[in-house]
């Protein structure tokens, strides 16, 4: 290739180009910090993927309560977590777990059942992490701002109390 980044042919064209992690991704932010019991988990399945599995994409789960990781109480699966919004937390789940149970005769295949198990999700505590929303524009008003930006509410430099951006000017 000799340093080139473009191949052609008569049937195709193909551009090669270094891969970078933010191609095509946007990026946001957890706006609370919340605390959840989970109550039913049976102890055959007191794990983290469990919890994932139940809590689906409405929490990331940051960490588990030291009693939930040392299995010193299986009565609640206690963690912490972060969301976009509490209101989005389920707050009941199904879980069904698969069981596979040899036959009694080897020719025969073996039986498939599931176990189902009622999970409650309580939320115990819900703190807003004060992280603006993506979006937000700054205040003009803010204190350690002394009116001297560029008419669109970003002051220039990287002091105290200014907005460093980068990027396209928008107009």
């Amino acid at each position: 290739l000799n340093g080139e980044h473009f191949i052609s042919s008569p049937r195709f064209a193909l551009s090669l180009r270094p891969w970078c992690k933010l191609a095509h991704a946007g990026a946001g932010v957890f706006e609370y910090r919340v605390e959840l019991e989970l109550c039913g988990i049976p102890a055959q399945a007191w794990h983290l993927s469990t919890a994932k599995h139940v809590l689906g994409e409405s929490c990331w789960i940051e960490r588990l309560h030291p009693r939930t990781r040392s299995r010193e109480n299986l009565t609640v699966f206690r963690l912490s977590g972060r969301v976009h919004n509490p209101a989005d937390v389920r707050r009941a789940a199904i879980l069904e777990i698969v069981e596979l149970l040899p036959s009694r005769v080897p020719s025969e295949a073996p039986v498939v059942r599931t176990l189902t198990y009622a999970i409650s999700i309580v939320l115990v505590r819900a703190a807003p992490l004060g992280v603006p929303p993506p979006g937000a524009q700054a205040n003009s008003d803010d204190p350690g701002r002394d009116g001297a930006g560029n008419g669109h509410g970003q002051g220039q430099g990287s002091g105290p109390g200014r907005a460093r951006r980068r990027g396209r000017k928008r107009r």
